[in-house]
């Protein structure tokens, strides 16, 4: 099982079989039900949807960002006429984190979140081609001098 990110709409790729055989499926008019979240299957977002064959029994379908947007398992059905019917599953995750609890869940540009670049509060400014620090602390005590001329100590 693939994890998608939230709104993403990567290719869903199904391999269809004439019925009972491993012959590869060629030539097919595929339809795409989906059912997400373990809700009843139904139309994609986008309304009654195909898949476009690649080749050798293989077929794709793109979601739209829409049938991505609840998070938890999605089960996608391909289903024709002469065919076993192909599932295939993902996991519908979280954009900011993938369901990583060490990672904030919000967005990277949000203060309490990853370390991003700018001159902000909790910010790390690189604007002089290195990292701008303004030492208060070393091994948990307080320091002061400037670096410049002022020697540096407790």
């Amino acid at each position: 099982m693939t994890d998608f990110a939230n709104g993403a709409y990567n290719p869903v790729i199904f391999h269809m079989y004439l019925t009972g055989t491993s012959t590869d499926a060629t030539g097919k008019t595929v339809t795409v039900t989906v059912s997400k979240n373990c809700a009843a299957f139904g139309n994609p977002a986008a309304g009654a949807a195909t898949a476009t064959e690649i080749g050798n029994g293989f077929y794709y379908y793109t979601p739209t960002g829409a049938d991505t947007t609840t998070n938890g398992p999605i089960i996608w059905r391909a289903t024709a006429t002469g065919c076993d019917n192909d599932n295939v599953q993902h996991e519908i995750v979280p954009a900011t984190n993938g369901r990583l609890s060490a990672l904030p869940a919000t967005a990277c540009t949000a203060n309490g979140s990853l370390i991003t670049s700018g001159s902000s509060t909790a910010q790390l400014n690189t604007s002089s081609g290195y990292a701008l620090s303004n030492i208060r602390y070393v091994n948990n005590v307080a320091v002061n001098g400037d670096g410049a001329g002022t020697p540096w100590g407790p």
